[in-house]
């Protein structure tokens, strides 16, 4: 069984009740940031869609129409 899964309950539980107890980190996982992310999802729909053109966007027609 991995220590560092164990719920601080159960570390708790372990010292007697008059006792502190230190565990300081139970999980230490790396993952990406939120934006790592938010910037390689940007860099897959450019890779798949093109770069853009924000001029061409901004001067054309109605984006959608309202009936």
């Amino acid at each position: 069984m991995r220590t560092a899964l164990i719920p601080p309950m159960r570390l708790r539980s372990l010292a007697s009740t008059n006792e502190h107890v230190l565990v300081g980190v139970f999980r230490d996982v790396t993952r990406p940031s939120y934006g790592d992310l938010v910037h390689e999802q940007v860099e897959t729909v450019i890779a798949k869609q093109g770069k853009g053109d924000l001029a061409a966007l901004l001067a054309g027609g109605d984006s959608w129409e309202i009936s």
